[in-house]
Formats: C-alpha cells, sequence, structure tokens
C-alpha cells in the first residue's frame, strides 16, 4: 500500500511541476531575454529554410498551383481558428491552473479538431462548387488530417509556452518545417502537382504532434465538471471571435481575389503577399510568445509592464520595419531571386502591399496591451472596427483586381492603427506617446536609409542580380544602424541590447 501511495504522490508532484511557473518569477527579464534571442535564431533558421523552400517550388510548381491552395487556406482559416478557441492564451495567461483544467481544455481542443475535420470534408463540395474548380474538394479532405492533429496537441504547445520553454517549442516548430519542406520538395519533383503542398502541410502537422507529446510529458486524464475552467472559456471567446474578424479581414482579399479573378491572378498576389510579410511572421508571432506570458507576471507592476512592453515594441520594430523596407527597395530583384522568371506581375503588387506591411510591423502592440491585462472584450471590439474597415477597402479595390486589392489594403492599415494603438492605450500603464517614442527611432531609420538605398540602386550594377542585392543590402543595413544610433537615445538603446545579448550568450554557452 505505501508503494501505491508513493507513487501517486509522485505522480501528483509531477503533474503540478508541469504547471508550475514559480521558477520565472525570480529572473524573469533574463529569461525573457534568452528566450528571446533563442527563438529569434530558431525563427531565422526556419526563415532561410522556409525561404530556400519557397524558391525551390515556385521553380518546380505554377502559380496556378499556389493559386489552388491559397484558396483553401483563405477557407481554412476561419475554421481552423474556433479549433484552439483562445484556450491555449488562457493557460498561459492564467495565473494558476491544476491538471483537471487542462485536461478538460485538452478535450474540448481535441473535440473542436475532430468536428471542424468533418466540416472542412463536409463542405468541400461547396467550396468546389462556389469556385468552379473540383480540385479544391480534395485538397480540402486531405487538409482536414492537420486540423485534427493540431487540436490533440494545442494544449501542450501552451504548457511549453507556459513555462518559457522557447528552445523546444521552436525546435518543434523548425523540425515540422523541415520535414515538411523535404516532403514537398520530393513529391514535387516526382510531378505531384499542387497536392506538394498538402503533403507538406500533414507531414509537418505529424512531428508538431508527436514531438510536443514526447517534450512535455504530460497525459490529460478525463474532463472535469465544475473544475474552474468557465472564466477561462469566456476570455478565450472572446480572443476567438476577435480572431475570427482579424482573420476575416486579413484573408478574405484571397478569397475575393479568388472568386473574382481567378487562381492565376490569386497566385501573382498571394506569392507577393507571402514573399513580404514572411519576415514579420517570424518575428512577430516568435516574439509574441516570449512577451504576452512575461507581461501576464508583471501586470500588477505598471512600472516594470511599461518598461518591459516598450522595449520590447521597439526591438520589434527595429527588426521587422529595415527588413520591409529594403525589401520594397529591392523588389524587383528578390521577386527575380525567389520565385524566378515568369513572376514579374507580384513585383508591383508587391510595393502596393508595403505601407501595409511596415505598419504590419508593429501589429503586436494592441495584443500586447490587451492581452495580458485581461481586457480580451476590448481587443474584440477593435478588431470588428479594423475588420470592416479593411473589408470595406478589399471591396472598393476588388475592381482592378491584385493591385487594387493591395492598395487598398495599405491605405486601411494606416488609416486603422493610431485608433486602435489609441483604445488599447487607453486603461493601460501606457500613453499612445509611449508608443510613439518606442516606433519613431526604427521608423525614420528605416525610411530614411531605405529612400538612399534607392537611390544607390539605381546607380549600382555589378553584373549579377544576386551580387548587386548582397551589396546593397550592406551597404543599407550600415546606413540604417548609423541612423539610428545617431538619433536621441539610439546609442543608449543599441548599447543596452548589445549588452543583454552578450550576458545571454555567456550564460548559455
Amino acid at each position: 500500500m505505501s508503494d501505491l501511495e508513493g507513487r501517486e504522490d509522485r505522480l501528483k508532484a509531477s503533474k503540478l511541476d508541469v504547471f508550475d511557473t514559480s521558477h520565472l518569477e525570480g529572473n524573469l527579464g533574463k529569461r525573457s531575454v534568452r528566450s528571446g534571442a533563442a527563438t529569434m535564431v530558431a525563427q531565422a533558421t526556419k526563415f532561410i529554410a522556409t525561404m530556400g523552400t519557397t524558391a525551390v517550388l515556385a521553380r518546380i510548381l505554377v502559380p496556378e498551383d499556389f493559386g489552388l491552395f491559397a484558396i483553401v487556406g483563405s477557407v481554412l482559416i476561419f475554421v481552423t481558428m474556433f479549433q484552439d478557441a483562445g484556450l491555449s492564451m488562457a493557460t498561459v495567461q492564467r495565473e494558476n491552473i491544476d491538471h483537471d483544467q487542462v485536461s478538460t481544455l485538452f478535450w474540448i481542443n481535441s473535440l473542436a479538431g475532430l468536428l471542424l475535420a468533418g466540416l472542412a470534408v463536409a463542405i468541400s463540395p461547396v467550396v468546389g462548387e462556389v469556385f468552379g474548380d473540383d480540385r479544391l474538394v480534395g485538397i480540402m479532405s486531405a487538409m482536414a488530417i492537420p486540423i485534427f492533429l493540431s487540436g490533440i496537441c494545442a494544449q501542450h504547445g501552451a504548457l511549453l509556452q507556459r513555462k518559457m520553454r522557447f528552445v523546444v517549442e521552436q525546435g518543434i516548430v523548425i523540425g515540422s518545417q523541415l520535414t515538411g519542406a523535404a516532403a514537398a520538395i520530393i513529391s514535387a519533383y516526382l510531378g505531384a502537382g499542387y497536392w506538394a503542398l498538402v503533403i507538406k502541410s500533414i507531414a509537418a502537422a505529424l512531428v508538431v504532434v508527436i514531438v510536443r507529446w514526447t517534450a512535455v510529458r504530460w497525459t490529460p486524464g478525463l474532463p472535469r465538471r465544475k473544475c474552474g475552467v468557465r472564466p477561462m472559456l469566456s476570455f478565450g471567446a472572446s480572443l476567438t471571435v476577435g480572431r475570427l474578424f482579424s482573420e476575416l479581414s486579413q484573408n478574405l482579399d484571397n478569397v475575393l481575389l479568388g472568386a473574382v479573378w481567378g487562381p492565376s491572378a490569386l497566385g501573382f498576389y498571394s506569392k507577393a503577399y507571402g514573399l513580404l510579410t514572411l519576415p514579420i511572421r517570424q518575428i512577430n508571432a516568435p516574439v509574441g510568445m516570449v512577451a504576452l506570458p512575461a507581461l501576464s507576471r508583471l501586470q500588477g507592476d505598471p512600472i516594470k509592464f511599461r518598461s518591459f512592453y516598450r522595449q520590447g515594441l521597439e526591438l520589434v520594430a527595429m527588426i521587422g520595419m529595415p527588413i520591409i523596407a529594403f525589401c520594397t527597395v529591392e523588389a524587383e530583384d528578390i521577386v527575380l531571386i525567389m520565385l524566378g522568371e515568369g513572376w514579374g506581375e507580384s513585383v508591383i503588387i508587391f510595393r502596393a502591399l508595403a505601407p501595409a506591411a511596415f505598419v504590419g510591423t508593429f501589429n503586436v502592440a494592441t495584443g500586447w496591451l490587451l492581452v495580458p491585462l485581461g481586457r480580451s472584450r476590448v481587443l474584440l471590439w477593435t478588431s470588428v472596427g479594423v475588420s470592416v474597415v479593411t473589408i470595406l477597402g478589399f471591396v472598393v479595390g476588388l475592381r482592378w483586381g491584385g493591385l487594387g486589392v493591395a492598395i487598398s489594403y495599405s491605405v486601411t492599415s494606416m488609416l486603422t492603427i493610431v485608433p486602435s494603438l489609441f483604445i488599447a492605450s487607453r486603461k493601460s500603464p501606457l500613453r499612445l506617446s509611449d508608443i510613439g517614442k518606442s516606433l519613431y527611432r526604427p521608423a525614420f531609420s528605416a525610411i530614411g536609409s531605405g529612400a538612399l538605398a534607392f537611390y544607390i540602386e539605381m546607380h549600382l550594377s555589378l553584373g549579377n542580380v544576386i551580387l548587386d542585392t548582397g551589396v546593397l543590402l550592406a551597404v543599407y543595413l550600415l546606413l540604417f544602424a548609423l541612423s539610428f544610433i545617431c538619433l536621441p537615445g539610439g546609442f543608449a538603446f543599441a548599447k543596452s541590447a548589445v549588452a543583454m545579448g552578450q550576458r545571454t550568450f555567456l550564460r548559455t554557452t
């Protein structure tokens, strides 16, 4: 009997260790820096792998293949956003949580994944009929597999994020992307066509499930009634509905463009959009994974919250803004290098989307203020307002095809960003001016350096497009660095960032 009791005690202790975050409180700042550094290194690796995969597949597949997959992705994004129901972030944001609560959330996520996978299969004939292409039926049905797989590992991913085990989580992401990329390239080379993109998604999802379960070493129990998940469900519901409107505004352009102008037009638009916004996604999402848990722990300390927020936002902008500015200057050569010949129509769309992408480099600012402070309802209504304006812009711009949609997206993005930040900053430790002070240095430096790089680019000709781009990039980065540190407070911020990086490196080696 004593052996049985001892085994039960050890089991309980292991469960508590999975959910405990007390070890983070003593060195939250240092841990956030180390986690951020590890995450950025991992994302840089993922970025290179993704760009390499895109370059290879663009030379094997045709624009129509990407257009078909983009149509399915645009439809499924409205399905998949409900499978998590905001419950992963509820697990991360919650100050205290237990085994019964997470187990209950696990079964809710799993059931949602199963139901939504079935829904994807059920509506696939309708999608094929609406877009007039029977190939979409098979693609949508096959994409039900990663939908289900994502549901059964959502809480395991949330537990990794809650305990700030970002090295593990990003390692999983990289491993899944590399596996998916290899599967896609091999199948495309063997003649699979657009099915190569489907195979990529399924292979990546399988890797995530297997490795997350192995890394967390937590097995869910049976769901429990009255275990205290009701507030978490309410929090998650607000986040989910807000995300619904946000995703609607970010993906309806693909749906409308594909329905009215066809897969080829959508292929040019989607690849331009994907190339330009890929750096933002590689930066904002992983940094948010680090920032949101840390800010959630600081919600009771306004001074530390404000300081952490401002430094994190400026760091994100300092990385993202120069990338977008340089890509805008070098749009023609970047499209040629990454996609090859035959994608010239994407260049002008690429540049038309640049203002929206530039604003998108700090689109985390609203969520970083509202989610850690538990103001999910404010986030919901802000998302609704922004989405309505953006969708109206799409409808107006659709008349002129992909270029019109791109211009409308940039215009509405610039019109809605300041009101959104004003609303988010109310009743928070920050003012709108604090956000502006965090953004003006990277914005001014990126735009000014971009203007000089554009002038240099017109007079630079070394006879090789890759060499031209590499030299211009080196010059641009030098101009950006000099401009940034010469602005008031820029040198101190850069010095602080370098010092933190050195401490992080010494601590981890």
